[in-house]
């Protein structure tokens, strides 16, 4: 992941609905070319910065959306890799 796109994850992950834009830029993500794989690794390193700066709200959101890459969510919701 490049700087700027690590940035943008942040930039969502800090906004007015965090989910929402987060769950965006990573369908953007993946419908260019991105490994679902490897921005859920992405994701998770994210998500484990959050949590050792104690930002909870914010965790919490990331793995809404990190469970919405592995499927455990509606299906209208689920970010299928492009086939």
């Amino acid at each position: 992941m490049s700087p700027q796109e690590l940035t943008r994850f942040q930039t969502a992950v800090h906004g007015d609905q965090p989910v929402t834009t987060l769950r965006r830029e990573v369908e953007l993500r993946i419908e260019s070319g991105a490994d679902a794989n490897q921005v859920w690794t992405e994701l998770a390193a994210l998500r484990a910065e959050l949590e050792r700066t104690l930002r909870r709200y914010e965790e919490e959101c990331v793995a809404e959306v990190m469970d919405m890459l592995e499927g455990w969510c509606p299906p209208r919701l689920y970010l299928r890799p492009p086939d």
